[in-house]
């Protein structure tokens, strides 16, 4: 089957690190034997103007590539931001549309436009109407949209992201030594919440101060600001952010790491770090309840104040202890996000609908 993948997050020359999970679930069906077409956008722009250029082009793109490609289905990441012109093309083609959904598709998150996102839950609505498959990288997702957007539950699937490759992220045990060495990577956007990493750190004891050791991986408007607060907190560092390769080395060098995000469509970057033993410290949301069992396989924050709880929780643990949940991470994702399973879900659902 041919299928044109369109995304407008996709990873490029200086960009690796953007939509690996679009990536993902392109490189699964591609090595499944079906073709796909890429029709993506694979840059970040540094300016209003540049990213308004890139979208008229990036539109122009997907709207002669949908009337001039045979393709057999349209594979839609981030409906939102590429349905319209789908819908343009497609009036003529009639092709079929899968939506595969992600974080702030169907759900607003901290720090974007309450105007702009209803205008894009108009667009998704129509694109999950008119979708013959939708695609959620977690049943929490999945049920969250279908009661928000009155959606069909019986053309939907769920397969998480393309999965860990966990021959990239390989396990590596620890000697969870002092200073502990912790790590956030993601997006630096509100929504994530990295802030309240600082915070905990900054209301730390200075002997407990002394015992950790932070790193902040990623890029994104929040970076000023939080570099700015963590001036006079000599144990925390900040990295750019990096590509798939590296970033698991990154994981294999930590010990913890702390995710607060207020919202997540799956936790693709918690699982990666899971598979390497990395102990995930994360926040009390749907998707990641589905894989974590407090104190068992990593730790849930209940509320903002718990960080900091949980930082000294982790420090009087002992090592015999910190490896065992460190041991049932890893047991977790090899259970039932390794890339082969979501490989499989993703053909299974692509079978069953086309």
């Amino acid at each position: 089957m041919k299928i044109l993948l369109i995304s407008n997050m996709y990873p490029g020359p200086d960009t690796p690190h953007l939509g690996r999970f679009v990536k993902n679930a392109g490189d699964s069906l591609n090595v499944n034997g079906h073709i796909i077409e890429l029709c993506v956008l694979d840059k970040v722009a540094t300016n209003t103007i540049e990213k308004l250029y890139n979208y008229v082009i990036f539109y122009l793109s997907i709207f002669i590539k949908v009337l001039l490609t045979r393709s057999d289905c349209l594979y839609l990441h981030y409906a939102s931001h590429c349905y319209l012109p789908v819908k343009l093309g497609n009036l003529m083609r009639r092709t079929r549309i899968i939506v595969h959904v992600h974080g702030g598709d169907v759900k607003q998150l901290n720090g974007t436009s309450a105007f702009f996102f209803r205008i894009k839950k108009k667009i998704i609505y129509g694109a999950l109407k008119n979708a013959v498959l939708v695609i959620f990288p977690s049943k929490s997702y999945l049920d969250f949209t279908s009661k928000e957007y009155d959606l069909d539950i019986n053309k939907c699937a769920v397969s998480p992201s393309g999965g860990v490759d966990t021959k990239v992220f390989s396990y590596v045990k620890r000697d969870f030594d002092q200073p502990l060495k912790m790590l956030y990577a993601g997006r630096l956007i509100k929504s994530k919440r990295v802030d309240l990493i600082l915070q905990a750190i900054e209301t730390l004891s200075p002997n407990l101060n002394a015992k950790i050791r932070l790193t902040i991986v990623g890029d994104g408007p929040e970076l000023n600001a939080l570099m700015k607060r963590a001036a006079n907190l000599p144990n925390v560092d900040f990295l750019p952010a990096v590509g798939h390769d590296y970033l698991a080395e990154i994981f294999q060098k930590h010990d913890v790491l702390i995710y607060p995000s207020e919202s997540e469509s799956l936790g693709l970057v918690p699982l990666e770090a899971m598979a390497t033993g990395m102990i995930p410290l994360l926040s009390d949301i749907p998707s990641f309840n589905e894989f974590i069992v407090d104190k068992y396989n990593g730790l849930i924050c209940y509320d903002c104040n718990d960080y900091k709880k949980r930082i000294e929780q982790i420090l009087s643990t002992s090592t015999q202890n910190l490896l065992e949940i460190s041991h049932n991470a890893q047991q977790t994702v090899l259970k039932k996000y390794t890339k082969e399973l979501a490989q499989k879900r993703l053909l299974e659902a692509f079978k069953c609908c086309l």
